[in-house]
C-alpha cells in the first residue's frame, strides 16, 4: 500500500549543474526506489514558465519536501 511506504527526498545540487547531470541520477534513483518508496524529486517542479516571488519560495518548497521525508538521499557526485 502506497500510504505505508517511507518517503525519500532526492537531495543534491541543481543550480549551476548541467541539467542532464542533475536529472540523470534522480531518474535512476526513482527507477530503483519507486516500487518500495514514495520519492520526492525537487526537479518535478518547473519554475521556468512562471514568475516566483523569490529564490526563498523555491527553497521553502524544498524544505517542505525535507520535512515530509523519512529518508534523505544525498548525491553531491
Amino acid at each position: 500500500m502506497k500510504d505505508d511506504m517511507k518517503t525519500i527526498y532526492l537531495s543534491g545540487p541543481i543550480m549551476d549543474e548541467h541539467e542532464g547531470h542533475a536529472r540523470e541520477w534522480r531518474i535512476a534513483a526513482k527507477a530503483l526506489l519507486a516500487a518500495s518508496f514514495t520519492v520526492l524529486d525537487p526537479m518535478r517542479r518547473n519554475f521556468r514558465d512562471r514568475e516566483i516571488d523569490s529564490a526563498n519560495e523555491i527553497v521553502e518548497f524544498d524544505l517542505q519536501d525535507v520535512r515530509d521525508a523519512d529518508i534523505i538521499l544525498v548525491n553531491y557526485g
